[in-house]
């Protein structure tokens, strides 16, 4: 790697140290530094400018876990349509996570995706090799979350493998629809009576859907009394989804789609 790109990993390294995550310098996918120190304690400025002035240092390597604040990483490898092969990289902080959760990796190679979760431990994000910029890009917006809220999101993301089927179906029909907000009201009340999901889950599979066909969500209205209102976006449409107020078979009748219902209803009896 040139000098150039070396200066760029060592900003990026430093502004990482700054945030609080414990980093080592990496060569071939090896640590060139005792890990286990570096598990315990956070490097030194000094350290961290040591190392990457040499250019046989050319990748970072992350801690996951107390040492770094309860840093938690999350990937996602997609396996379907137009994002076959494609990672998706969260960073979390979540000091609370470390003794209650544990890695995991969810799903097989061969499904819609996988998901791996890193609570502790070593990590080397496979980013593409803008490597320096992507990384900066992805922990730039590195935030706290709760223990339950992570465990809210895990939970999004295991129903999506559960149930991505009824993802499939609605996303054949969500592309010929003529009211598509009424649609998508619909099938999160589906999700929401007949699979019992949480609000969460069912905006996850209901964006996961649409997500598949590079399809974005237009501004959704409103729902009152059965009467829509503009000037709300969708995901505040989809939140007023109340068990009391869901009225499934009727928003099917209104919009022609009892065929979509049958065949989701077909779906469960199949689980």
């Amino acid at each position: 790697m040139e000098m150039e790109q070396n200066i760029g990993i060592l900003d990026v390294a430093l502004k990482l140290l700054q945030k609080g995550v414990s980093i080592v310098p990496v060569h071939n996918n090896r640590p060139t530094v005792d890990l286990e120190e570096f598990q315990r304690r956070k490097p030194t400025v000094e350290e961290v400018t040591q190392w990457f002035s040499d250019p046989q240092n050319d990748q970072i390597g992350l801690i996951c876990g107390k040492v770094s604040n309860g840093l938690v990483y999350m990937e996602t490898k997609h396996n379907f349509g137009e994002l076959a092969g494609k990672i998706l990289h969260n960073f979390f902080f979540c000091p609370d996570a470390e003794g209650k959760l544990e890695n995991m990796t969810i799903g097989k190679e061969n499904e819609q995706f996988q998901i791996t979760l890193v609570v502790s431990g070593f990590i080397i994000p496979q980013i593409s090799y803008e490597y320096i910029d992507d990384l900066f890009e992805y922990l730039s917006y590195l935030k706290e979350m709760s223990l339950a809220t992570l465990i809210e999101s895990i939970g999004a993301w295991i129903a999506i493998l559960k149930f991505w089927k009824f993802a499939d179906k609605f996303q054949q029909y969500y592309e010929i629809s003529t009211n598509k907000n009424r649609l998508i009201l619909a099938f999160s009340g589906f999700l929401r009576k007949y699979l019992n999901l949480s609000l969460t889950q069912a905006i996850a599979i209901l964006e996961f859907a649409l997500m598949k066909k590079d399809i974005t969500l237009p501004k959704l209205d409103e729902t009152i009394k059965g009467e829509i209102l503009p000037k709300t976006k969708y995901i505040d449409f989809v939140y007023m989804l109340s068990p009391e107020y869901v009225q499934v078979d009727k928003w099917f009748k209104e919009l022609g789609a009892e065929q979509l219902e049958h065949e989701l209803l077909d779906l469960i009896s199949e689980e």
